[in-house]
């Protein structure tokens, strides 16, 4: 370029400039072209060896000590470590830097089990990902969380109910919503058989493939049986990965951001400073009933959420479903051929014992189950296994060697034929409701006990009570011979003042 052989190019344009400049001086120009490694920094650190042990230890230390909660919190345990030792404590700066260098996904298992350190993962590969079901209807992911709102129902308020817990199944496919479950209190398998009904009954098939997690009700016997008789399979992500069923992981976190969270009630409201009384707390909650709350979710769950399309889709889930469909149809979906063996299946084994006579039916939680097929039955076999229906708590099935047989309460036939969700809510009041009514068939028992003594007492005041006297103190009582000369005592029998004696 100083030649003129070749044009100066703008990046080599200040680089000639001070070559020219130093030709010009009688020096050598290659001086400038050379790096000066003096005004470069240090290349070697300045921390002793016994700081850089002191480093080493409380970085692993705060890795894999759940205790120490915060950088902070660790860098103050390393200066006391520091002057006990007599070093000179590294700053917080070169502290954090250390955390920097190591990996991130030790501190979030210590922190956060596998959920923590799922969570902390890094992105994967589009390529190396597995990617989701093509035939609508063939796959179905499922999960539960609690409806984070305290709901209790207007007429029974006091039964105390808090969050009711939801169960989602959401198609691989599409992602649109299959069926939905809300029973009060824990996760349990009835809750898992009211799902399974709510998908046959929307969609008239039932998945083959089922993506669940580690819950009890997902693991145990029943729903294993439940997979043979319908030939479904299951499947299990990783422990405590959530990303493996996002679908619906991402569908329980919008129904609860999106209606839970605003309702009276929440506890997310509650959270961010609302300052209300327990008892305007519990009136509020107690306007939101059980139907309320399922009818809101059904409208957001069936209506807005299949007809929305999220992020960069072009499709909703209907439209999606409707495409795919066309392709593929429902080549993978399991068809329910008889009712009642998915009513059967979709029971609940009962685990106690309980006695069935050949007269009188089943007795069960103070209701009597019968049926002539029962009875006739109960002549030449006994029942093999005994399971109650996961919805109508008046129905019972029975099997024999000859088969299943159904019996039923006798308020069957007033209560039949009303909506699922009013026998649903009766199951869950069930326990309650004879829970009270024995502590008030109780409480009047123990009131009648004490108006019946009152009522003793009252009687003994107006008659004389008779007193079996001592052996040694009973008078001699003349003998036949004697009872013609024998008169009682005058003042024994009328012991008044105001009578006049002979």
């Amino acid at each position: 370029m100083i030649a003129g052989t070749e044009a100066t190019t703008r990046r080599y344009k200040e680089l000639v400039v001070l070559v020219t400049e130093v030709e010009r001086g009688g020096g050598n120009g290659l001086d400038v072209c050379l790096t000066h490694y003096e005004k470069s920094g240090r290349r070697t650190g300045q921390l002793t060896g016994d700081q850089e042990k002191a480093l080493a230890l409380f970085v692993q230390r705060f890795r894999t000590d759940s205790l120490i909660k915060t950088k902070t919190q660790a860098h103050d345990l390393m200066v006391k470590y520091c002057e006990v030792e007599g070093i000179s404590p590294p700053c917080r700066a070169t502290f954090t830097e250390r955390l920097r260098q190591k990996n991130p996904l030790v501190r979030a298992y210590t922190e956060g089990g596998y959920r923590g350190y799922h969570a902390s993962e890094f992105a994967i590969d589009p390529r190396e990902r597995t990617i989701r079901c093509l035939v609508p209807g063939l796959m179905v992911h499922v999960d539960s969380t609690k409806f984070d709102i305290r709901c209790s129902p207007d007429v029974l308020a006091k039964l105390g109910f808090e969050c009711p817990t939801i169960y989602i199944a959401m198609d691989s496919a599409t992602g649109r919503p299959l069926g939905r479950a809300v029973l009060f209190g824990a996760a349990c398998r009835n809750a898992l058989a009211v799902l399974i009904r709510d998908i046959y009954a929307r969609q008239g098939y039932l998945p083959r493939y089922w993506l669940v997690d580690q819950g009890a009700e997902y693991m145990g016997e029943w729903f294993s049986t439940f997979c043979t008789v319908f030939g479904a399979t299951r499947i299990q992500p990783p422990a405590g990965n959530p990303r493996k069923n996002s679908l619906a992981e991402n569908a329980l976190g919008r129904i609860n951001a999106e209606n839970a969270h605003l309702l009276w009630g929440s506890t997310a409201p509650d959270q961010r400073g609302r300052s209300v009384t327990s008892r305007q707390k519990s009136r509020a909650t107690a306007r939101h009933n059980y139907h309320t709350v399922v009818r809101l979710l059904d409208e957001y769950i069936f209506d807005d959420m299949p007809n929305i399309a999220s992020g960069v889709n072009r499709l909703s889930p209907l439209e999606k479903e409707e495409h795919l469909t066309e392709i593929f149809g429902h080549i993978g979906a399991s068809q329910v051929v008889s009712k009642d063996d998915l009513l059967i299946a979709t029971s609940i084994p009962i685990d106690r014992d309980i006695t069935v006579d050949g007269r009188l039916g089943a007795r069960h939680l103070q209701r009597i189950y019968v049926s002539t097929p029962l009875l006739a039955a109960m002549r030449t076999q006994r029942p093999l296994e005994k399971r109650r229906d996961c919805i109508n708590p008046r129905r019972m099935y029975f099997r024999f060697d000859s088969g299943w047989v159904l019996a039923t309460a006798s308020d069957e036939i007033r209560e039949g034929g009303r909506p699922d969700l009013e026998d649903l809510f009766d199951l869950l009041t069930d326990e309650q409701v004879r829970r009270e009514n024995d502590e008030s068939r109780a409480a009047k028992r123990r009131a009648r006990a004490l108006r019946i003594e009152k009522a003793n007492a009252e009687a003994n005041s107006t008659h004389p009570q008779m007193v079996e006297e001592d052996s040694s103190q009973k008078k001699a009582m003349p003998n036949r011979a004697e009872e013609d000369r024998w008169t009682p005592n005058s003042e024994e029998i009328l012991p008044f003042d105001s009578v006049a004696r002979p």
